[in-house]
């Protein structure tokens, strides 16, 4: 098969949608660091890379993805997969212009949706599934995709709405067939479900060498099966104790601690942000850490959580945190999280955001990680490539992903080493 490489602007973008190739056997490394992709990508059929790019400036995001597309050329990458936030977040436009200046391509397939974690496209807008565990119907909008484009009038954008879609796959690419030859380059495509994802898929298979196709874990999920890259299914050894590390201030992950907690057999323990921002890092997290490591010898699962999760909704939004401050924090669940694997107590790491997972690898020394399986849409497990702790399985989860009972399945799946949840 040919190489692919998926180019996401945060870590745990580019963990939730290697996975959706490593769950088939299909051998599938990220990248923490773009910098280093010459050294992890060779042995690899699948490569994701981290390119950082989320919230720097635009120009600078344009040039540095370009380089990695330019590295990644040059090592002989064939197909290119732009992984884009199923909510928009970021500077999309601007990244999957670069690779497409880069590569020399006239044609882009952009597909955000992720109907497994509540996102869907229709007519053309981006709507979010509001609280999914009690009201399956509960949608609502948030932007319409064709916009990012709206300032590119050297790129013309066409909108391909679900009805097309829903025609079947060959009815699809003949839609784009006829589009291209109206000189369209940019193609939003709409998706509500997996099989509409699935016609999507297989329709824009045959461009895949001459165009980038941008999309979230939703799109990348479909593509082992119907472009026939399948390998094999893994299973995930299991092993306890588990610490999970909450950083992220998403009231998604909120309720999924709020439900875990309800477990004798969970203690979370809260790290201070203002002192830690304050300046009295030593003496917070020297806490932190006894008390993780006590409970740890006690056979209990850990949260270590950011104070702000516990908080509720409204005090969460009011209390504003800049991103000089926010960077402390990440950088002391790196801190934390080093003293506690030292120690080698426990088998499995879970990480939720993207900024605390970087910099927490980052203070490991990884380079990269081997991903494995996905426990639950868009939540994978691997282990870590480098460093001291080459081997530990890590899970990685954004914010805002899975149900309330999250956390409680990627307990029970490392527990049960890898068996199916029910």
């Amino acid at each position: 098969m040919e190489k692919l490489c998926i180019i996401a602007d945060d870590l745990t973008g580019a963990t939730d949608t290697g996975v959706q190739f490593s769950k088939f056997g299909i051998s599938t490394a990220v990248v923490f660091n773009y910098l280093t992709i010459k050294d992890l990508t060779f042995d690899f059929d699948i490569v994701s890379i981290n390119a950082g790019t989320r919230n720097i400036d635009r120009e600078v995001a344009y040039s540095r993805v370009k380089d990695i597309v330019r590295t990644l050329r040059d090592m002989n990458f064939k197909l290119y997969y732009k992984k884009i936030d199923s909510t928009l977040r970021g500077q999309p436009d601007v990244e999957i212009e670069a690779m497409l200046d880069e590569l020399g391509f006239d044609m882009a397939f952009i597909v955000p949706s992720f109907p497994a974690n509540g996102r869907k496209v229709e007519n053309g807008y981006l709507y979010i599934q509001k609280n999914p565990g009690k009201n399956k119907n509960n949608f609502h909008p948030i932007g319409f995709v064709p916009d990012i484009f709206k300032n590119k009038k050297d790129k013309p954008l066409s909108l391909i709405e679900i009805e097309d879609v829903r025609k079947g796959a060959s009815n699809l690419k003949q839609k784009i067939d006829e589009l291209r030859k109206l000189k369209k380059q940019i193609f939003v495509i709409d998706a509500v479900t997996n099989d509409d994802l699935m016609n999507i898929a297989i329709a824009v298979k045959d461009y895949a060498t001459r165009s980038v196709i941008a999309g979230s874990a939703g799109l990348a999920s479909c593509i082992p099966l119907m472009w026939d890259m399948v390998k094999e299914y893994r299973q995930y050894p299991g092993g306890k104790p588990i610490l999970f590390l909450a950083g992220t201030r998403n009231m998604v992950t909120a309720e999924q601690i709020k439900t875990f907690t309800a477990f004798s057999s969970v203690k979370v323990v809260e790290m201070n942000s203002e002192e830690i921002i304050k300046g009295k890092n030593d003496e917070e997290l020297n806490r932190v850490t006894d008390e993780t490591k006590k409970a740890l010898h006690e056979g209990k699962i850990v949260v270590v959580a950011i104070d702000s999760l516990l908080k509720s909704q409204k005090e969460i939004y009011n209390q504003e945190i800049s991103s000089e401050n926010a960077k402390k924090v990440a950088k002391s669940f790196g801190v934390v999280a080093k003293n506690i694997v030292s120690d080698k107590l426990i088998k499995a790491l879970v990480v939720t955001g993207g900024d605390v997972a970087i910099n927490v690898f980052d203070a490991m020394e990884a380079k990269g990680i081997i991903l494995e399986n996905e426990i639950l849409p868009g939540i994978p497990v691997g282990r870590l490539i480098g460093g001291e702790f080459d081997g530990l399985h890590v899970v990685t989860k954004a914010g805002g992903f899975g149900d309330k009972d999250s956390f409680i399945n990627i307990a029970n799946y490392i527990n049960t080493g890898g068996e199916k949840l029910k």
